[in-house]
């Protein structure tokens, strides 16, 4: 695994990060420095932190690492019902519906329905945060395209603008872009 790999060949990596550009650098120093923390919230959001970078540099495997990390600390340290554990199955999915390998859409749906239902608890069935959780498994749906995920879709999008409408406003930008 790539935490393994990291623990192993800790001088190699920087001498493999020295080729790439400042930003990339950066990140290899950060992941360095992650080595050194213990299984604490602290460490589950650093991980999540860099896990984006990787992902905006399409490092993709590393970034799911990452973010398998951060994911299992928080439901064990906060439960699987937390508002950041309901983050980390939002990032995890959206990393899945970016990547595109066989399986990640269906995978990246259970994990918005994961946070979806977190959502709909911790907060309110009317949160904009809710709609935002709406809106995500819409797209999903119109990207995956299997049969009946155009009626998933469809009914999403009216939810999230239900509630976008509601808490926010007709004008609001959020309104305008469900």
């Amino acid at each position: 695994a790539f935490h393994a790999y990291l623990r192993n060949n800790y001088d190699d990596y920087f001498y493999f990060a020295l080729d790439y550009p400042l930003r990339a650098r950066r990140i290899a120093i950060a992941t360095c420095f992650l080595l050194r923390f213990s299984d604490t919230i602290d460490y589950a959001e650093a991980c999540h932190n860099l896990a984006i970078e990787l992902q905006e540099h399409r490092l993709y495997q590393a970034a799911e690492y990452l973010m398998q990390v951060s994911l299992r600390i928080k439901e064990s340290k906060l439960g699987k019902n937390d508002p950041l554990t309901a983050s980390a199955y939002h990032n995890l999915a959206m990393l899945y519906q970016g990547w595109n390998r066989p399986g990640d859409m269906d995978e990246a749906e259970k994990l918005h329905l994961k946070n979806l239902k977190i959502k709909k608890r911790k907060l309110d069935k009317n949160h904009p945060d809710t709609a935002t959780s709406y809106n995500n498994l819409a797209l999903l749906y119109q990207k995956r395209g299997k049969t009946g995920d155009w009626e998933k879709a469809e009914e999403f999008y009216k939810k999230a603008l239900r509630i976008r409408e509601s808490v926010l406003g007709p004008d609001h930008l959020a309104v305008a872009n469900t």
